[in-house]
């Protein structure tokens, strides 16, 4: 095979040799994975693709040692540094754990313990694996390793508890704990994906550099296709339990070999190459219990043949990279685009766009915040702050906030966690009251000293699609109940058989069938579950809803079907999106202008265009600084510096002193007014469609 014959690697500290592994359940023999092959080199990252369920924790999984309740391995070998290690008892798997494999987990919360000191925990860590070593030493080292990973203090951080670190903290306090023993072999499971695009820059730039210095090979698992561009050396894209490529990660991005990895890039939104529609990959991964014979991608590829049916490609070489394609040149040219399904849109949707885009510009506001506030009382109870003589303590979670929305536009707000964006959100759905200012839906204003009869007056005009489609849905409750529950409420005069309809043509706009509609919430992807959690939201036929990160719990090949569906249901109705995430290339793609928010204040509002291109703001130049370069492999984003301050002692002046290379001294003691870019005074109110607005005292 060409990944593991290659003379230009180094000799491979991991081989996995036909890795198969089988999961018991219910009398049911599942098989997770099937004939897996790889190896890693010496201080190689490899990088591992695919959606939920391909296989790739898995994998993780069976190289630690740590396979889930009735998953065992039934074939195959795993060799570590020359050393077999599958068939070795697990005491000795266990002195493995750590000394020679470390590993980076998703969660950094549930990798650290909430009751130890993090300085403990790393001491703990190293004299198990290192017992030699005093507690004194163990001690200096575990500070030597915060300070690598880019813990400020280290000598103060070891003192604290894993609540006192901010999640990028905690992630570089899971990493300094993985390489306490220096391991040869690193596996990272989405050691970014909890984390903001910033953060997750840092972390990105912080395990090339430790995998260079150390020496550490890394497998690092992920299902963003832009980290691994930035990050791996080569790439494995997993499908239903097998590799079904692998090869050089620039070689697998710019000529892929196997439709699946085609149809993947291609539902990555990409800044530099804006379109109407993203290519989607129709369907799901197969049940493990119900595989289909032959390759396991053939009811999801529009080009397969009978024999793609029948028989299962092997891994062979195709040009620089292998894949499992009956399809693949052997040359190594890319597969043909028309092998994979664009957007299948009902009917022709180009006219509508163009109408929409003409309509934009003489839009009026269906939506206008003017100096919105929220505040949350975050003090200790009473009896406790009188004993202590505690002061009372309160959060500006949404601080003086005002723009204003136009019917049928999409905007996106943007900002790192806890800048404000949900508590927004929720302000206007209802679940929030503000504190100060104002909210005006088309007439109806609901103040913060009180509008009784708000929500009543827009009921059914304005609803919110949640982030988590598996917590948002009522878990007892048939789809049919779940979409029709709003109607009952809005509408407690209309018939059965009237809601029953709308029921259904809810469904049929999200493409759910029929039959979907008698089934329970478990019986249903992520995909789906969102869908359905759309259909709800759309059963009143609202004119404007709210989007909080709808997509941020999805794999890419399912967050394309969403996107495609949300722009075309607005083509079709006319509906105003506040549409909310902190993927930027998703906001690129989905939005007409975009509002950056940092500690609870807006502080940039710009057209998408203006704000991709030239953003004035030094917070939004350096958000952006930190998207992933699809295209450009090996190029390495630029890092926010720092993290965003604790809301409970924000900073004086403008918020984003600390952290910004242009603060002056008037930065520091004087916040920055909201106000108009390059505009004609008059010519705009504030937040308006046709202004440019930012707080800075030195805009870009």
């Amino acid at each position: 095979m060409t990944e593991l014959s290659s003379t230009s690697r180094k000799t491979p500290i991991l081989e996995v040799k036909n890795l198969t592994v089988e999961i018991s359940t219910r009398g049911k023999t599942l098989r997770a994975l099937d004939g897996v092959d790889f190896s890693i080199a010496e201080s190689e990252i490899l990088g591992m693709v695919g959606e939920s369920g391909a296989g790739k924790s898995m994998t993780g999984q069976a190289l630690i040692g740590l396979l889930p309740t009735g998953a065992r391995i039934t074939s195959g070998e795993l060799w570590l540094e020359g050393r077999r290690i599958d068939n070795l008892p697990e005491s000795e798997r266990e002195r493995l754990r750590g000394k020679s494999i470390g590993a980076i987990f998703q969660d950094p919360l549930t990798s650290l313990d909430p009751l130890m000191k993090v300085g403990d925990q790393l001491v703990e860590t190293i004299r198990a694996h290192r017992p030699e070593m005093t507690r004194a030493q163990a001690k200096a080292r575990a500070i030597e390793l915060l300070r690598e990973t880019g813990i400020p203090s280290p000598e103060v951080r070891a003192e604290q508890y894993p609540h006192q670190f901010s999640g990028g903290m905690r992630q570089r306090v899971v990493i300094a704990l993985a390489l306490s023993a220096d391991p040869k072999l690193i596996i990272a499971d989405e050691p970014t994906t909890a984390l903001d695009v910033s953060i997750q820059a840092q972390i990105i730039s912080l395990l090339k550099r430790l995998a260079h210095e150390h020496g550490a090979s890394i497998m690092l698992i992920t299902h963003d296709m832009g980290v691994i561009v930035e990050t791996a050396d080569r790439v494995a894209v997993l499908y239903s339990g097998e590799i079904v490529e692998i090869g050089n990660v620039a070689d697998v991005i710019s000529r892929p070999q196997h439709p699946y990895t085609k149809g993947l890039m291609g539902s990555i939104p990409d800044i530099n190459a804006p379109g109407l529609w993203l290519e989607q990959i129709e369907g799901s991964m197969p049940d493990l219990a119900d595989r289909p014979k032959g390759c396991p991608f053939h009811p999801r590829c529009r080009a397969a043949m009978e024999k793609c049916r029948e028989c299962r490609p092997p891994l062979a070489p195709m040009g620089t990279s292998d894949a499992a394609c009956w399809l693949a040149s052997p040359t190594g040219n890319a597969v043909p685009d028309s092998l994979v399904r664009f957007h299948p849109k009902r009917r022709d949707l180009g006219k509508e766009a163009e109408k929409r885009e003409e309509d934009l510009k003489t839009a009026k506001p269906i939506l206008g915040l003017k100096d919105l506030s929220c505040t949350f009382d975050v003090s200790a109870p009473f009896l406790t702050r009188l004993i202590s003589r505690l002061p009372k303590q309160e959060v500006k979670a949404v601080s003086g906030v005002s723009f204003g929305v136009r019917r049928g536009e999409t905007l996106a707000l943007v900002g790192e966690s806890g800048c404000g964006k949900s508590t927004l959100a929720r302000l206007l759905a209802g679940l929030y009251k503000p504190t100060a200012g104002s909210i005006d839906f088309e007439g109806f204003v609901k103040k913060s000293s009180g509008s009784p009869d708000f929500e009543r007056d827009i009921a059914g005009r304005l609803n919110m699609i949640f982030q988590d489609p598996y917590a948002s849905l009522n878990p007892r409750m048939r789809i049919a109940d779940i979409i029709a529950e709003p109607l009952e409420t809005l509408h407690p005069d209309w018939t059965k058989e009237a809601v029953e309809k709308r029921v259904r043509e809810s469904a049929e706009l999200v493409r759910l069938p029929e039959s979907a509609l008698a089934k329970f919430p478990h019986q249903f992807s992520g995909g789906q579950r969102q869908r359905i959690s759309i259909a709800r939201a759309l059963a009143a036929r609202p004119e404007f809803l709210i989007c909080d990160e709808p997509t941020s719990a999805l794999d890419v090949s399912v967050q394309a079907q969403v996107l495609n569906l949300m722009k075309e249901l607005q083509l079709e109705f006319g509906i105003t999106y506040l549409f909310i995430s902190h993927n930027l290339a998703v906001v690129h793609h989905m939005s007409d202008r975009v509002g950056v928010m940092y500690l609870g204040k807006l502080v940039e509002l710009a057209s998408r265009d203006d704000l991709f291109r030239n953003p004035k703001h030094p917070y939004s130049r350096m958000l952006l600084d930190a998207i992933p370069h699809l295209k450009e492999t090996g190029k390495a984003r630029t890092p926010v510096q720092g993290e965003v301050p604790s809301p409970l002692n924000p900073p004086s002046g403008c918020a984003f002193h600390p952290r910004c290379p242009r603060a002056t001294e008037i930065c520091r003691t004087t916040p920055p007014q909201f106000k108009g870019i390059d505009i004609v005074p008059g010519s705009a109110a504030p937040g308006s469609e046709t202004a440019r607005y930012c707080a800075c005292h030195h805009p870009l």
